[in-house]
């Protein structure tokens, strides 16, 4: 990998969903730290994404951290661009993804863009995760156990098993095998991996094309949201810990641990206008 890419965050994310039932993640993540597995985070995340018919996806991440173990909860921005280098069924489950950490006006600006270009609000959808690390057949695996809602009939639990290789890596086919492996013998099956979220997110979201004024309302409800996520940070931060300098552009506030519950402001509470409509 050059010293661009690597300054870019570019890679390519090999990974692997499988939908599960409830009972199933439940059962495995509890399963996980048995098995050399540990426990990374906790959060609720929203990813807004702008609409393409093609195979390129462009994402802002809203992610707000409840728990972790080293303690560090917050706000994050993230914005992400992904797209398939390798053609054909062989890449489909490799993307070439860079990310970068922004602060909360640079994400509200990348949202309202989007809705000016599209007249429309953009699709979004939510999901709760819990991270987990460990290593299998020689490999760094992260797993991802989501509840993810808004995405119609999608909605349900999920689980990613991923693993990041640097850019024109050989090892992609090895790495799916050990992804295949490790999925059945946390499932006890082998089973067809999911579609992708943005696949799901643009079969269910119902496009609008909204009025002038109600365009207006859409954007105004969206900056709310970026504005009061990054006021309830700020406002916690202070309470524990005065806010950390920003580190490449990246928001995060530093805070003790907490057995108290927070609260990210759901689509129903922000969205009253009934402009976001979704299956």
């Amino acid at each position: 990998m050059s010293i661009q890419m690597l300054e870019q965050g570019a890679h390519l994310e090999t990974e692997k969903g499988f939908r599960i039932t409830k009972s199933e993640y439940n059962l495995i993540i509890r399963l996980l730290p048995l098995i050399g597995f540990s426990f990374i985070n906790k959060s609720r995340l929203t990813d807004f994404l702008v609409p393409t018919t093609g195979e390129t996806t462009k994402r802002m991440r809203i992610e707000r951290i409840l728990k972790s173990m080293s303690g560090e909860l917050g706000l994050h921005c993230i914005r992400c661009s992904k797209s398939h280098p390798i053609a054909g069924a062989a890449g489909k489950n490799v993307r070439r993804e860079v990310e970068k950490h922004v602060t909360p006006i640079v994400a509200l600006s990348f949202i309202l863009r989007a809705i000016e270009r599209h007249g429309a609000p953009i699709p979004y959808y939510t999901k709760k995760r819990s991270h987990f690390q460990g290593v299998y057949e020689g490999y760094p695996i992260t797993i991802a156990l989501d509840k993810a809602v808004g995405l119609g009939r999608f909605s349900g639990y999920y689980m990613e098993i991923e693993t990041i290789l640097p850019i024109g890596s050989e090892d992609v086919s090895q790495a799916l095998s050990v992804i295949d492996a490790l999925a059945k013998s946390l499932l006890n099956e082998k089973r067809a991996a999911k579609i992708s979220y943005r696949k799901m997110l643009m079969m269910t979201w119902v496009h609008d094309k909204l009025s002038g004024k109600k365009l207006k309302v859409a954007q105004a409800n969206y900056g709310k949201l970026i504005r009061k996520e990054s006021k309830s940070g700020a406002q916690k931060a202070s309470s524990n810990q005065a806010p950390r300098a920003p580190v490449n552009g990246k928001l995060c506030f530093s805070e003790r641990k907490s057995n108290k519950a927070e609260v990210y402001p759901s689509s129903s509470t922000v969205f009253r206008t009934g402009l976001l409509r979704q299956h």
